[in-house]
């Protein structure tokens, strides 16, 4: 599991230490800091990816996993001193990533230093490394749902990068279909499964929509000659298989996170951003819930959202047993703090076995109370 991310001079952070947990949520306000936590995440995984060759140790900022432009894009313009620094914690190891930054327009940053350490020892490392031990193997097994998934579509592209059976949905979702299609006899977790339905990755994940749109089914074909496959949805158990455009953006949005949540890996990391787009406040919560249980399984997952129906999911599932509340970990990112502020730039609420969250800083899923506020206040 990834215990923390550590952030030097990265985009909005001077400096950032952050715990995880196998459920972390982060929420807050607009441009916080959120997505740069988990870009930096997918910094390192794609920079690795790349580069894999003796000799070649840089930061790739551009690529599959993400696109984060230049050096100058992605260095924290008020406290940045020639370098910032990328890095994460997993079972007892650190590495620490530290990027030169004096070239503003490169699209590719060159490493000053990368640093291994198990909490005693510090040593530098010359090359990426090409073996999957701690910390390294939680990235290799990332899946990475991001907020921009791709809608319905009349035929859904191959996964064609250099790794055959690479396990990859693509940095707009593009790749749920086709992945879905390839694995679709693999077999899901036990403790993912759903009752009465075969444990294949096919039939669970056409199970786990029917939770979310009861009677939802699927069929993902190949398209003879071409790296194609067509996807067909149904809203209903009566229903005919249609065309993805034909049943609204919902199904098409939910099944990157279900696909994702069904094909991580035992101990891998399964990132979602913004689960909630498209769907109805009963399915956002359902979402919270089902993640928390996919996260009670070993797998660690992380959230980004701005649904208090998720967060209640979440909490439901705590309340209920699915997921005890010491596995999860909440950051709530407050407004960029200025040079005279003195509220912290990230808040980090507990949640109690109950369910219940010890500390509502404003701005924290408020929204509701102050409406109600104004709504309820006679003129």
């Amino acid at each position: 599991m990834i215990d923390f991310i550590h952030l030097r001079h990265f985009k909005c952070f001077e400096e950032l230490d952050l715990p995880l947990k196998p459920l972390t949520l982060l929420t807050g306000f607009n441009a916080g800091g959120k997505s740069s936590v988990i870009q930096a995440l997918l910094l390192l995984k794609q920079s690795r990816s790349a580069m894999r060759f003796p000799g070649q140790v840089s930061v790739c900022l551009n690529g599959i996993d993400v696109d984060l432009g230049t050096v100058g894009d992605v260095m924290d313009e008020r406290t940045a001193r020639g370098y910032f620094s990328i890095g994460f914690s997993a079972g007892g190891r650190r590495l620490n990533v530290k990027c030169l930054t004096e070239v503003r327009d490169a699209l590719v940053t060159q490493v000053e230093s990368m640093l291994e350490s198990d909490g005693t020892l510090e040593n530098p490392v010359k090359t990426w490394p090409e073996d999957d031990r701690e910390p390294w193997g939680q990235l290799s097994r990332l899946l990475h749902v991001p907020t921009e998934r791709m809608g319905p579509r009349e035929t859904y592209g191959a996964d064609t990068g250099p790794e055959e059976n690479s396990c990859h949905l693509g940095p707009r979702g593009e790749f749920t279909a086709w992945l879905l299609y390839q694995r679709r006899e693999s077999t899901v977790a036990e403790e993912l499964c759903r009752l009465d339905v075969p444990p294949t990755l096919l039939r669970q994940t056409e199970a786990w929509l029917g939770a979310f749109f009861p009677g939802a089914g699927l069929e993902v074909k190949r398209v003879d000659g071409a790296n194609l496959v067509t996807l067909r949805l149904r809203t209903s158990a009566a229903g005919n298989l249609h065309r993805p455009q034909n049943v609204g953006f919902g199904l098409t949005y939910v099944l990157p996170i279900v696909v994702g949540a069904l094909a991580t890996e035992a101990d891998g990391v399964l990132v979602v951003e913004n689960p909630e787009t498209h769907l109805h406040p009963s399915a956002q919560a359902l979402i919270g819930k089902f993640l928390a249980q996919v996260a009670a399984t070993g797998r660690q997952v992380i959230i980004e959202s701005h649904s208090d129906h998720v967060l209640n999911g979440v909490r439901v599932a705590v309340k209920e047993k699915i997921l005890h509340a010491e596995s999860v970990q909440i950051h709530f990112f407050n407004r960029r703090p200025s040079p005279r502020d003195v509220t912290p730039h990230v808040i980090s609420p507990i949640l109690n076995q109950n369910g219940q969250i010890d500390n509502w800083p404003k701005g924290f899923f408020d929204q509701l109370e102050q409406d109600l506020e104004v709504l309820t206040t006679w003129d």
